[in-house]
């Protein structure tokens, strides 16, 4: 039996993935973190990407190493999201998600925090001094 690909894993993983997002974050925002951990615990790292053969974003990595997971943010000039995905990377195998409803208004929240707290700013100046 062969092992299925990102593309057909990918629904499944983003459904579990962003639902514990989504579970970690209305507690954080109720100020009730009871849930088995807290928001601010969740993902490895934010931060800027340069493009290279893809565009530019900002990425928040859930996960590394096999699978890999992160929540890519595109982002216009004046640092206006413009659209999100969820990627899904396994040994070579890639695979990405533009998200829609109630999982891009998640992420469009969490980027709102990310850039209230000054990050996206700092991340982005790393890479344009």
């Amino acid at each position: 039996m062969t092992e299925k690909t990102c593309a057909e894993r990918i629904d499944k993983k983003a459904d579990y993935t962003l639902g514990e997002l989504r579970r970690l974050w209305e507690s954080y925002c109720q100020g009730t973190e009871e849930y088995e951990g807290e928001f601010h615990e969740y993902g490895l790292e934010f931060n800027y990407r340069e493009p290279e053969a893809a565009r530019a974003h900002w990425y928040y990595l859930i996960t590394c190493g096999g699978p890999h997971i992160e929540i890519r943010f595109y982002a216009d000039s004046s640092r206006r999201l413009m659209e999100v995905s969820f990627c899904l990377g396994d040994w070579g195998d890639w695979s990405e998600k533009f998200l829609t409803g109630d999982d891009k208004t998640l992420c469009q929240d969490i980027w709102a925090f990310f850039d209230d707290c000054g990050v996206i700013d700092q991340t982005h100046s790393e890479f344009t001094v």
